[in-house]
């Protein structure tokens, strides 16, 4: 009687426990601008005391989905897209202070600015074509994306050690693989890669290459991954968020943006299973890229939530108020490493380029021999001085050249030979100018007068480049030219400021190798 006292009462523990341990998955849809309707229903749930235990993104719903597993709360969410960076990540555009270091200008893509390139084709033998038209391979730039997405959730991803099992919120992403014409489901690796594959809207940004897999947004396949996570985890409720009307047919009224990516996509199943599934829907009213409605969208997000939150509530036993997930994030938190880089190595150049890095531009160092740690937040103000700035410090040697009735690269030869005469491979390794290129520069100036060729004394067999007077005197020339050029410099340009930039590009390039290496 007693043993079977005791088996009822374990099995009532365990039933007790089982009834507790309920869990939520929560699946979030792709949209572009649309996917802010998700941070208005993930902060609903967390206000209502709505667990969330699994969470899966498509697209944007991926971008959000992977924030929220990193750590950040709805709150932090909505700062992040008021301050307006998602805008300028998604669409492209470009600070201002910084625009003059692209070829587009315009602060938007647009097709009126669709850059074509006449590209050479060496191997071809058919003089007549020799070249060929090629067209961009996207629209948008991600190099403000790609350096977001670092920032934001480097830290997470490395905490986990690359597995997104071991993120806050377990969280699948899903990516579109074009080549085997499915969906592929991202569960390890660089978080940040993850979602930037799932969010490669075709057209707009580059595909990720991942395992010899060119990968693009995971809409075109998959718009709403609740099958993936609940293959993988199997929750006790799915609670869906979908920000589009799904599998319509393009319109007129979209954009061309809208209109390629919705010919591109497959209907999705954005059926859950009614039994044990709550969906929050809207058909958000909004273009892709439309991010100036930002506040709009996320408020519809948590109104649609609330008014679905008797629903839940029904079929939600367990609560978890505020201090569990402040509790949550911030062990989670702990355990996430400051986004520091403290091991730069120079790539990529060639022996006289990197010479040239270290003899005129110092690395700024702390101790002599030992590289200083850069934060995330210095190397991009790094990146962007040297961008933004340096162009103001640069001489207009073109200008100058024009002037003395020269090609530059001529002008270049004259001022290396300044130095004493050299050798024409010498000339080519100090100006990175293939040697074959060397010549006819060299015999041009030898025409003028400006330069001679002697063999050396000491080697018969080498011939050296020298300054004829002539050529002096064009130096001269050159040396008072860069001169009054300095001179007509604002008052604003300063030496100090010129070494501070300096220092940034040194600093810029030793790092720029290995960030591209990780973001790979």
């Amino acid at each position: 009687m007693l043993r079977k006292s005791l088996a009822f009462v374990v099995v009532a523990l365990l039933l007790a426990a089982g009834a507790s341990a309920q869990s939520v998955g929560l699946v979030l849809s792709g949209g572009g601008a649309k996917g802010l309707y998700h941070i208005g229903v993930i902060q609903a749930l967390e206000e209502n005391e709505i667990p969330i235990d699994y969470v899966a993104g498509t697209s944007m719903g991926s971008i959000i989905a992977a924030l929220y597993a990193a750590g950040y709360s709805p709150e932090e969410m909505r700062a992040i897209v008021d301050s307006g960076q998602v805008r300028e990540w998604v669409s492209g555009r470009i600070d201002s202070r910084y625009a003059s270091y692209y070829r587009q200008m315009q602060d938007q893509p647009s097709m009126l600015t669709l850059r074509l390139n006449l590209r050479d084709e060496e191997k071809r033998s058919d003089a007549k074509n020799k070249s060929r038209l090629v067209l961009p391979s996207h629209l948008i730039s991600s190099s403000q994306i790609d350096l977001a997405l670092a920032e934001l959730l480097t830290p997470a991803s490395t905490a986990s050690g690359g597995d997104f099992d071991r993120l806050m919120v377990p969280f699948r992403c899903v990516a579109s693989d074009l080549v085997a014409r499915k969906p592929y489901v991202l569960k390890t690796g660089d978080l940040g890669e993850a979602v930037r594959a799932s969010m490669a809207i075709p057209l707009a940004f580059n595909p990720i290459e991942k395992d010899s897999m060119l990968l693009y947004d995971g809409g075109i396949y998959d718009n709403f991954p609740w099958k993936p996570l609940d293959e993988d985890f199997r929750p006790d409720l799915i609670v869906g968020s979908i920000c589009t009307e799904g599998n319509t047919p393009p319109s007129e009224e979209s954009n061309i943006m809208d209109q390629a990516f919705m010919l591109a996509m497959h209907d999705t199943d954005y059926t859950l299973p009614e039994e044990r599934s709550v969906t929050i829907r809207r058909a958000v009213g909004v273009n892709m890229l439309d991010f100036d409605q930002a506040e709009a969208i996320m408020n519809a997000g948590y109104e649609d939530a609330v008014a679905a939150m008797p629903q839940l509530l029904e079929k939600v036993a367990e609560r978890r108020d505020s201090a569990y997930y402040a509790g949550r994030r911030e062990a989670f938190r702990a355990k996430c490493p400051p986004l520091v880089f403290d091991d730069y190595k120079l790539e990529g150049l060639k022996r006289a380029q990197r010479e040239y890095i270290r003899d005129f531009v110092q690395v700024d160092r702390r101790t002599p021999g030992i590289q200083r740690p850069m934060g995330f937040e210095e190397l991009k103000d790094n990146l962007f001085e040297v961008l933004y700035k340096m162009p103001k410090y640069f001489l207009r040697i073109d200008d100058i050249a024009h002037s003395l009735g020269m090609p530059i690269s001529s002008l270049l030869v004259l001022c290396v030979l300044r130095e004493g005469k050299i050798s024409i491979g010498e000339i080519s390794e100090r100006l990175c100018i293939a040697k074959p290129n060397v010549t006819p520069l060299v015999e041009t100036l030898c025409a003028r007068g400006l330069i001679s060729r002697q063999r050396s004394d000491k080697d018969r067999r080498k011939v050296l480049v020298g300054l004829m007077p002539e050529g002096e005197a064009m130096v001269e020339r050159i040396r008072g030219a860069i001169r009054d050029q300095m001179m007509s410099w604002p008052r604003d340009y300063n030496l100090s400021e010129m070494k501070r930039v300096n220092n940034a590009l040194a600093a810029t390039l030793e790092v720029a190798d290995d960030v591209m290496r990780r973001r790979r």
